[in-house]
């Protein structure tokens, strides 16, 4: 088991929500505004990293690709 804080749990949420597991930085950002939950995308992508290593940890792979320009996918 991993422990996720609160914004990674609903990032992950949020993603895992997405159709086909891809979403857009913005609606990444919007998906966590409605859940009162505001930062940077900046932020955002320190809060990714955190969460790619956590997740990379538990299971031995890269579960959340980074799509540049575009935003991030779940596989």
């Amino acid at each position: 088991t991993i422990r996720l804080t609160p914004i990674e749990t609903k990032i992950l949420s949020a993603l895992m929500q997405a159709r086909d597991g891809t979403m857009t930085r913005t609606a990444l950002l919007d998906t966590l505004a409605g859940q009162d939950v505001l930062m940077s995308a900046s932020t955002l992508k320190v809060h990714m990293s955190r969460l790619r290593a956590k997740l990379k940890t538990l299971t031995g792979t890269d579960r959340i690709e980074a799509l540049w320009g575009i935003g991030y996918h779940l596989s």
